[in-house]
């Protein structure tokens, strides 16, 4: 079964442009940061929808100073309160769309509104690769997160739900929750890695560049429930290019990976990394699976410009903290970040 959002690109385009006009009308802080954020990663949408969104936070601020969080007119989390008040701070017209920089094999980019993003979990320096699912930390579960769902159905017999990124970092960037009423942690299972790999070839045809990334816990994921995240112009990836020895090449990727063609060959491997509790960062294509077993996060001190490597920054895609960092960075710079990933030998 397809359903309508997955039926081809231009389609799940549309969807998604009209889905953030939607939820940016709501009286919430929350789908107003969502919105911005999705709005300042694509300069089209942020033409088309600056004027609503300049409207919108003026009546949010209004509202705000009216006192209508108290009075329960208008709904924010702590974390979103926090965010509106910086973006108030600073001013949007201050506030550039993403500036993507090219350094060697490397695509660096200045995102300014998701370096305001709280980190959860990606902020903790002892993490394990599994860790049981609980209903007081932040999930998907959560009414509040049920106005960022674009969509929620059945595929290939197993539910599965569609939820915008909130401070997004590639293209049409989503996340996808299988089964969320399961309350599974963010610990992969072969039933949830068939069925991405299933999702993938069943778009393939329809949709160029469609990726699904994932980070384990120790891997610098931010919430303890399974998702991966979805996104579109994957082959732009510096992990994808001809010249590395994991895609037959003959140049040595910075860190260890890992390319299956087969999604039983890659479980294998998956399924022996839960084994050692291995923590690794994945990205999913059409026809691959790109493997990277890693050093877990609280064995890893990155320099500042970044807030730490998960699949994005993995694969190639590198996400900077400042401005500053964002004209001085080299390729050299991003090659030893990425280097301290690599697991010692004898490591466990």
């Amino acid at each position: 079964m397809r359903h309508g959002l997955f039926l081809n690109e231009d389609r799940f385009k549309q969807t998604f442009a009209q889905g953030l006009q939607a939820i940016l009308q709501q009286p919430d802080l929350g789908c107003f940061i969502l919105a911005c954020a999705n709005a300042y990663a694509d300069p089209a949408l942020h033409r088309q929808m600056l004027p609503d969104i300049e409207r919108q936070l003026a009546l949010l601020q209004q509202a705000l100073m009216a006192g209508a969080l108290d009075t329960g007119a208008l709904t924010a989390t702590t974390e979103d309160k926090a965010v509106f008040l910086k973006i108030v701070e600073r001013g949007l017209d201050t506030i550039p769309t993403v500036q993507y920089r090219q350094l060697g094999h490397w695509r660096c980019q200045l995102n300014h509104l998701r370096t305001m993003r709280p980190l959860r979990m990606a902020g903790k320096t002892e993490v394990s690769l599994y860790q049981d699912y609980s209903t007081d930390s932040f999930n998907f579960n959560k009414p509040f997160i049920q106005k960022e769902c674009l969509w929620e159905g059945p595929w290939q017999g197993k539910q599965l739900s569609w939820y915008y990124n909130k401070f997004p970092f590639a293209r049409y960037h989503g996340l996808l929750v299988p089964e969320r009423d399961r309350q599974q942690p963010q610990y992969l299972t072969r039933s949830a890695h068939e069925l991405i790999w299933q999702l993938l070839e069943g778009c393939a045809e329809h949709f160029h560049g469609l990726g699904v990334g994932y980070n384990s816990l120790g891997a610098f994921a931010s919430v303890n429930h399974l998702h991966f995240q979805w996104f579109l112009e994957a082959e732009g990836l510096a992990v994808m290019s001809p010249q590395w020895r994991h895609n037959g090449g003959s140049v040595a990727y910075p860190l260890a990976c890992y390319r299956y063609a087969d999604p039983q060959q890659a479980w294998q491997a998956i399924s022996a990394w839960h084994q050692q509790a291995i923590p690794y960062n994945l990205i999913y294509t059409a026809n691959s699976l790109y493997a990277m077993p890693r050093r877990i996060q609280s064995q890893i001190t990155h320099q500042d410009w970044t807030s730490g490597f998960s699949w994005s920054e993995a694969g190639g895609e590198i996400v900077v903290q400042n401005a500053a960092s964002f004209a001085e960075l080299s390729a050299g710079d991003i090659e030893e970040e990425m280097g301290k990933l690599n697991r010692l030998v004898g490591e466990a």
